[in-house]
């Protein structure tokens, strides 16, 4: 059993088994990863009015932690540097009490047949017991009680989806719009002005500088900056030691030198940045704010390193002077200039192009207009939405214009990242009618999946309004 526990290939396919039985698809659960032994009994916050209390959000969070690793498997380590695991808990545990108010339950029965039907837990397709009880104590490490009180919740959270979703539907006419925008094809052609164009003949004196920088101070802003010293385990065991040598208010130096690891410093970061020399870190990042200098944090786990940290300094948000940022001003003030050049040389164009097209659509030239307005032209390869178009960027905005265009007509101004375009549809790749009847069963499930996932979502916006009284 054990070596199918260590399979890649059966792994995967037993988390999917996991996730699709138990929970929709799209919620995504998380876990930070401190290793802390203290006990806290202060409320963490307020959902409809009542108070989540720390019990409670850690049940949520060992839910998450669970469900994230079936879900993502080796990846987790790292998603897990990227969400806000706190935040997903509480919404966690917001669903379940809105389940409660409406009265959604999941009897024991359910949870039963749904343990039963765990491939994870079979041999020869049956359930085992023996099986169960060493995938609990060895793999997820937790009690049958927890387990299948999780089980219960995730089964509620499925009713719940369920309900919020029943009456959600999609026409033959959605799943057309949606396969076409997905496998059609169209060139465009396209005129553009881009501001890097208009750099070279900007110039600007120290007046005007000091000027926009008076008026624009808080653009220039520095976020509130943080300096931490460090200390990295390889190991657990360590890690453990460290959280010892903390609750007895041990020193960095002093941790350091029992454990023989050497201090290392960050250098200035700010709360929204990788830590420098460790990387991303949730917790570290949500904890930054409440730290006094001198303070020790717990071991936390990054991949599979342990960090000790220790607040050095801590800066307060501020506006530099002039002086030591005199090149950044000019930088900005140069791209907003260029930018203003660049779109309104683009708006003159787009004025030449309606005046033309009212006369004579079909005869409009636009490489006589960029020629004439000292600007680019070109023709796009077919491209699909979703996809990338070299040197300009993401062709969703591009593909959305053109498809409500007419033959002959050209798009308003479309602002880019590299510039502003005017497009007009070249060409149209229709999608293959026999591969699209041959996938409409599928691709329609597809679709009001993703419809399904939209309304809930709406629903969860709209919940949490609610739950936190605003």
């Amino acid at each position: 059993m054990w070596e199918r526990m260590y399979n890649k290939d059966f792994q995967k396919k037993v988390w999917l088994v996991l996730l699709f039985t138990v929970m929709p698809a799209f919620l995504f659960w998380g876990i930070g990863s401190y290793v802390s032994s203290r006990k806290e009994t202060k409320p963490v916050g307020a959902l409809f009015g009542k108070p989540v209390s720390p019990d409670e959000l850690q049940q949520s969070l060992a839910a998450i932690r669970l469900q994230m690793m079936m879900q993502f498997g080796d990846n987790f380590t790292q998603l897990e540097k990227m969400l806000d695991f706190n935040g997903l808990a509480l919404e966690r545990i917001m669903l379940l009490r809105e389940a409660a108010n409406r009265k959604i339950r999941a009897n024991d029965d359910d949870v039963r047949n749904t343990i039963l039907s765990n491939p994870i837990f079979q041999r020869k397709g049956v359930f085992d017991q023996g099986t169960y009880d060493q995938v609990l104590r060895f793999a997820f490490k937790m009690p049958k009680r927890a387990y299948e009180e999780q089980i219960r919740q995730n089964l509620v959270l499925k009713k719940l989806f369920d309900e919020i979703t029943r009456a959600v539907a999609i026409t033959d006419a959605d799943v057309r719009a949606e396969y076409e925008k997905e496998n059609q094809q169209m060139s465009i052609a396209y005129l553009v002005s881009q501001p890097s164009d208009f750099i070279a003949g900007l110039t600007f004196t120290d007046e005007e500088l000091k000027e926009y920088y008076a008026k624009n101070s808080v653009e220039f802003k520095q976020p509130e900056s943080y300096a931490m010293e460090y200390i990295k385990l390889d190991n657990e065991a360590h890690a453990v030691g460290a959280s010892s040598l903390i609750e007895q208010k041990k020193s960095l130096e002093d941790i350091a030198a029992g454990l023989n690891a050497q201090i290392q410093q960050t250098g200035w970061f700010s709360q929204n940045d990788p830590v420098p020399g460790i990387g991303w870190v949730q917790d570290i990042a949500m904890t930054l704010p409440a730290l006094q200098p001198g303070q020790i944090l717990p071991p936390v786990q990054v991949d599979k390193s342990y960090f000790v940290l220790r607040l050095k300094e801590h800066k307060e948000a501020s506006i530099p002077g002039f002086e030591s940022i005199r090149e950044l001003v000019k930088e900005t003030l140069t791209e907003k200039k260029s930018k203003e050049l660049a779109k309104a040389r683009i708006e003159e164009a787009a004025k030449t192009i309606k005046e033309s097209a009212s006369v004579n659509a079909a005869g409009i030239n636009l490489n006589a207009i960029a020629q004439a307005a000292g600007l680019k032209t070109n023709v796009t390869d077919p491209f699909k939405f979703g996809s990338y178009i070299q040197g300009i960027g993401a062709s969703d905005a591009f593909f959305t214009a053109a498809s409500k265009l007419k033959d002959n007509e050209f798009s308003d101004p479309i602002e880019m990242p590299t510039g502003f375009y005017i497009v007009k549809r070249q060409s149209i790749v229709p999608v293959d009618e026999k591969k699209f009847l041959e996938e409409k069963p599928a691709f329609s499930e597809k679709i009001l999946s993703r419809k399904k996932e939209a309304a809930f979502a709406d629903f969860v916006k709209e919940i949490k309004t609610k739950a936190l009284g605003r």
